[in-house]
């Protein structure tokens, strides 16, 4: 069997299927190169017309410490607790505030529908009090943990919240309640649900970039988060999903794709969820558009052939001719909010099960979240954090959440090891792009295999 690379709106054969065959397990060796060069970049940050601090170093072995008294994790470039370069939220980083975009349990048949959400504190010193607000139906229940350094929770939402169904929220809290910093918080959940779907997914996290806690909402017991790139990171305004395939198995290779999609609640303290309309653009494989709207107040979540109704969506994307998809969401005022995804895959007859927070094409420039503010039972002591330093020019970093310029897949497989496709996706309207992809095996003999692409707009 060989490694076949399907690309959007392009040719979907690889060039080099005989020297693949003898390739059995690889890497895309370009990104390797992207990301020791955007490590340098970053060892290298003089923190030009800022007042913020930045990362430097005269010697790329060493970094200096922004904050010497949050603990080292290792002799790289801190990517936790103040330390860190200021990057765009994403699911590969840890952060102050996760969002899970969907939990699903039956109480009556909890070994056949049910989500394991796990929180993991990453700080080798400091424990946290972490809330989670679980959202279901417009109506937010929540609850206080407690993690020690190093330590894992996971919840199991048939125990936790038994018969729900929607999306959570993890943020840090202080020991008054007020959400505070503590860029150390990394999660995943794990879920099977009714329509078949069992796969598991990485939290998206969230960094608050300014020291300590928020404050007190005059005269109030609440507090507002805010996602501005000041306080806390942007929340994706355009979220993505590409490799949408046929959905009807009489027409061919087939998949079962469902999509969860929510803007999170602006207020968190019982007050009436506010109108949401989504706006879903379904692109085929020559970028031929289809959009739909839907109201998704309290979240959506459907299968793509739901979403995309009028014209069927198999009439759109057709057998091996994949295609790609956004979602933005505005309020009752018509204003832009927030929207965040998921999307999961199952094989009709393969095997395969899959996950995946989609990505951002764009940030919303500011939000707010307004939450009540309580004290837990048994706070711990309060971490002092600092601000966090810049990027050198305002980078985003390395993310699979975001597009970029170099991509990077860590693993391929051919041959007796079986069978891979890599799908690519040019998601500017206007210009087409060149793609170099080389692919690197590192079984024995160890070859590279290149080819060169064109993606149209």
């Amino acid at each position: 069997m060989k490694l076949n690379l399907l690309v959007a709106r392009t040719r979907p054969a690889f060039p080099h299927s005989r020297l693949l065959r003898r390739v059995f397990i690889g890497v895309l060796f370009l990104g390797i190169v992207a990301v020791g060069f955007q490590s340098r970049r970053i060892l290298l940050a003089a923190g030009l017309g800022s007042n913020r601090p930045s990362v430097i170093s005269d010697d790329p072995s060493l970094k200096l410490q922004i904050d010497p008294t949050q603990p080292q994790v290792g002799p790289g470039i801190p990517q936790v607790g103040s330390n860190a370069p200021r990057s765009a939220a994403s699911t590969s980083k840890p952060g102050s505030f996760l969002f899970y975009p969907k939990f699903i349990n039956d109480a009556t048949r909890p070994n056949d529908v049910n989500t394991l959400l796990t929180i993991t504190n990453t700080n080798p010193r400091d424990a946290v009090t972490v809330r989670v607000f679980f959202v279901h139906d417009c109506i937010v229940d929540d609850l206080f943990l407690t993690l020690v350094a190093n330590q894992s929770r996971t919840l199991i939402a048939s125990k936790d919240f038994p018969g729900k169904k929607g999306y959570v929220m993890v943020l840090a809290v202080n020991s008054q309640g007020l959400p505070a910093q503590f860029n150390w918080l990394i999660g995943n959940a794990s879920l099977r649900d009714a329509a078949g779907h069992e796969a598991s997914y990485n939290a998206f996290a969230i960094a608050k970039r300014s020291a300590g806690p928020v404050r007190f909402n005059d005269g109030t017991f609440t507090a507002d988060v805010v996602f501005n790139n000041s306080d806390y990171d942007r929340l994706p305004k355009l979220a993505a999903i590409d490799n949408l395939q046929n959905q009807d198995p009489a027409s061919g290779p087939s998949f079962k794709t469902d999509v969860a999609v929510f803007s999170p609640l602006s207020d968190l303290t019982g007050a009436t969820a506010g109108a949401v309309k989504l706006t879903a653009v379904l692109r085929d494989s020559s970028g031929a558009a289809v959009s739909q709207q839907l109201n998704a107040n309290c979240g959506l979540n459907a299968s793509v052939e739901q979403v995309w109704a009028a014209p069927p969506f198999n009439s759109i994307i057709a057998a091996n001719r994949p295609g790609w998809a956004t979602f933005a969401a505005k309020n009752g005022d018509d204003a832009n909010v927030p929207v965040i995804g998921l999307s999961l895959t199952d094989g009709t007859n393969a095997a395969l099960h899959n996950a995946r927070m989609m990505q951002t094409l764009e940030w919303l420039e500011s939000f707010r979240i307004t939450i009540p503010v309580r004290q837990a039972e048994n706070p711990v002591s309060d971490v002092v954090s600092q601000e966090q330093p810049d990027a050198i020019g305002g980078a985003f970093g390395a993310s699979e959440t975001k597009t970029g310029s170099i991509l990077f897949y860590p693993r391929f497989v051919s041959g007796s090891n079986g069978s891979t496709q890599l799908y690519l996706t040019n998601t500017h309207a206007t210009q087409k792009v060149r793609l170099r992809v080389f692919a690197s095996g590192l079984s024995d003999p160890a070859q590279v295999a290149e080819s060169i692409v064109t993606l149209p707009a």
